[in-house]
């Protein structure tokens, strides 16, 4: 992530393609390909942004995904549940990196 004064921009690497300038501790963004978020425009970045925190989550299977995956996708997939979806279909994440 880079934050500025005039804009938020925000990068996803798989772990094998982390920039080497991020793991030297050197980061330079500039060098890095497209972010996948570009957030400027007219707005006080700097007034309007102020002590925030990110927070990713991306669990499978809580409280939240049990009940959209029985309303949604136990037709389509044809699991039970999406932890059975997940323990029998590792194919389907392997683009998923802890």
């Amino acid at each position: 992530m880079e934050w500025t004064s005039d804009w938020v921009k925000t990068w996803f690497f798989r772990r094998d393609a982390i920039p080497s300038d991020i793991t030297a501790g050197n980061p330079i963004p500039s060098n890095w390909p497209l972010p996948y978020g570009n957030f400027a425009g007219d707005c006080d970045f700097d007034a309007n942004f102020q002590n925030q925190r990110i927070i990713l989550d991306n669990s499978f299977c809580g409280s939240w995904a049990k009940v959209d995956f029985e309303n949604t996708c136990a037709a389509t997939t044809g699991a039970s549940s999406c932890a059975a979806y997940v323990g029998n279909n590792p194919q389907a994440f392997t683009d998923m990196y802890v």
